[in-house]
């Protein structure tokens, strides 16, 4: 049995609210989970002669199959009522930047060089940080805390000589929580962990 996230169920109830409260507005009765020929509908209006029934779903609501689908407007047909399919989408996702924490990021893994970059080559160095993606952000009294992930870009080079020895070139994802100032100058990592598993398949 697959679990939806109670996001994807609060979006489909809070829709289904406004949907009561407007059709209320409009004169109809409201009727919430109604059995009609061993089927249930999520809401059911009704004014005078004419009746809707609705069915909501957001992402994969666990109602959405063909079959279901095809299920409910049948028996919808049956009851006489016009049948409505309410799809729910999510808001899209905001997108987080902080100015020039990439950077900062790639200035502290110099300084505090990975354990797990450095196994990786005789010489490894590190070339950028890219690709941030914060995945949670708090803003305190003076202060930022922030936890994401982003790749780093190293160059390996095999060899006893750092000026000799074969160099490549790799890429790795990495986690990170970090504290900053208010104007957003990094203070403190408070974790770092690269992930080199693929470098070992």
């Amino acid at each position: 049995m697959t679990t939806r996230p109670d996001y994807l169920r609060y979006l489909e109830s809070a829709t289904r609210a406004e949907f009561e409260d407007r059709l209320r507005s409009e004169g109809y009765s409201v009727h919430t989970e109604e059995l009609y020929g061993g089927v249930q509908f999520d809401l059911v209006a009704r004014k005078g002669t004419k009746g809707i029934a609705y069915e909501f779903k957001a992402g994969r609501s666990p109602k959405s199959g063909r079959e279901d689908l095809e299920r409910l407007q049948r028996a919808a047909k049956e009851a006489g009522f016009e049948f409505h399919i309410v799809v729910v989408n999510p808001p899209p996702r905001v997108s987080i930047e902080i100015e020039n924490l990439a950077s900062q990021l790639h200035e502290h893994m110099i300084e505090s060089f990975p354990d797990e970059l450095d196994r990786l080559s005789t010489h490894t160095s590190i070339s950028g940080v890219c690709d941030l993606d914060i995945s949670d952000i708090r803003v305190g009294s003076g202060e930022i805390r922030v936890t994401g992930v982003g790749t780093v870009d190293v160059d390996l080079q095999y060899g006893s000589n750092v000026d000799e020895g074969s160099v490549s070139g790799d890429a790795f994802p990495f986690y990170f929580k970090a504290v900053l100032s208010a104007d957003g100058v990094l203070r403190q990592v408070e974790e770092l962990t690269v992930d080199t598993s693929s470098f070992y398949e």
